[in-house]
């Protein structure tokens, strides 16, 4: 139990320190309070006379130059990278989506620039005030390893700006944050669903139909986080209960809305079953699969808007949807239900369907792209190359999304000729397809 305990606060930590950009940085500043007061103790009570090499040895007036600049020259970078970050977030809340936003913020190199920056600027801060501590025994010289540290963090910093400017540069084009949500997509469905030889043991039941002895409701509003399925196993495993939930991961539900229905001795601590659900103001892909592909759907549609009209990005959406697609549906769906040591069902946990996926990909794409030829033959192509690929219980949804595409063409395109078009498939939306032929009897007419 206390080993489950600490993996639930390590997670809960690493996703806190993930979505929180202050995080890195202090825990910086304090490595460098740290850092600073072994280096300046180890200055006035190790380092002898001179000193050997390559440890600073100068007047203090070099000292106090070389000390200064560096802590100058971190402030000016920190504000310089804040600046590119924000300027970054808000041509990608115009561009691409605003919830593409999150994106910057957990990234990790940025955590790693800025907190190396802090760091440097505090430890240089510490240095700088308790200076007459590296004085040695000479009045004009400085032995002092604490310059020396402090010089190799001013050329790590610049290190570090070099490589961040060169990061942001690829990391801000659109092609890098699609491949980024897809990948953080894939990981949820590595952690989610599992392939068939690591899936648990499916257990199927039905809820009572009766109503429920007990109703637990949410404390307060927003959006299902995360579900602790672990811990609400324990908490329900010592009393003769079945529980369902009803808002799955990523539903809203207010304040006071229905969480948890209990069917059965209603003795159930609801304090503990309240504390294994987290709830906050915006989704998260972490145990959302469904928001993972929320988001590049934003980006495809946004860039289909009339504003932007960018269907490239839209086909390029396409092509991390058709993965995910196919990776998705080759793993088995669980139900939601939930067993406990003894096999018995005890908590449902609502779950989305093949279906819904499928229809979350391509409809609202579909949709907006309905007039744009390289987009429906692109959803085309994907859809075929998924009936080929997966199983035949995967298909019903997919012969949907195909019978849409039909009806598409027929209302968005004027010519008889473009219909044609709209109904090939081509991976590159326009390159590797077919329809374009001429018209029968056209090159007749043009000779005649």
């Amino acid at each position: 139990m206390g080993r489950a305990r600490t993996s639930d606060y390590l997670r809960g930590f690493r996703w806190y320190r993930r979505s929180r950009l202050w995080v890195v940085p202090s825990v910086g500043a304090g490595a460098a309070l740290v850092l600073a007061a072994g280096s300046l103790s180890l200055d006035y009570h190790v380092i002898p006379d001179p000193a050997p090499f390559p440890i600073f040895s100068g007047t203090p007036e070099t000292a106090l130059t070389i000390l200064s600049l560096i802590a100058t020259s971190m402030a000016t970078l920190t504000a310089l990278i804040l600046t590119i970050v924000a300027v970054i977030i808000q041509l990608a809340t115009q561009a691409l989506s605003p919830r593409a936003v999150r994106t910057f913020l957990q990234d990790a190199h940025s955590h790693l620039t800025i907190g190396t920056f802090v760091a440097t600027f505090t430890y240089v801060l510490a240095v700088l005030q308790q200076f007459e501590f590296t004085h040695g025994e000479g009045e004009d010289v400085v032995t002092s390893s604490s310059l020396t540290i402090a010089f190799i963090l001013a050329v790590v910093s610049l290190g570090m700006f070099i490589s961040y400017v060169d990061h942001i540069v690829h990391q801000a084009r659109t092609t890098s944050i699609i491949d980024r949500i897809g990948n953080e997509t894939r990981y949820a469905i590595e952690q989610e669903y599992p392939p068939a030889d690591r899936a648990p043991t499916t257990v199927t039941a039905e809820i009572p139909d009766h109503d429920p002895d007990h109703v637990l409701r949410a404390q307060r509003n927003g959006v299902i986080l995360e579900i602790n399925v672990p811990k609400l196993m324990e908490a329900i495993r010592q009393s003769d209960v079945v529980v369902a939930m009803v808002p799955a991961v990523g539903d809203f539900i207010p304040t006071g809305g229905r969480l948890f229905e209990v069917y059965g001795d209603p003795d159930v601590d609801p304090d503990r079953l309240l504390r294994t659900v987290e709830v906050d103001a915006e989704r998260s892909i972490m145990q959302d699969v469904p928001f993972g592909m929320r988001l590049l759907v934003d980006i495809a549609e946004r860039s289909l808007s009339s504003g932007i009209n960018d269907p490239t990005t839209a086909t390029q959406v396409v092509d991390e949807l058709h993965d995910l697609l196919l990776l998705l549906g080759n793993r088995p769906f669980p139900n939601g239900w939930h067993a406990d040591n003894r096999g018995k069902p005890r908590l449902r946990v609502p779950m989305p369907s093949w279906d819904v996926y499928v229809a979350l990909a391509f409809e609202e794409i579909r949709h907006h792209g309905a007039g744009t030829l390289q987009v429906v033959r692109r959803i085309r192509s994907a859809v075929e190359d998924l009936m080929q690929d997966l199983p035949e219980e995967r298909h019903p949804a997919l012969r949907r999304q195909i019978l849409l595409l039909d009806e598409t063409a027929e209302w968005a395109f004027q010519s008889d000729a473009e219909r044609e078009a709209a109904r090939h498939p081509d991976a590159q939306g326009i390159g590797s397809g077919g329809g374009f032929s001429p018209a029968n009897g056209a090159d007749q007419h043009e000779h005649g």
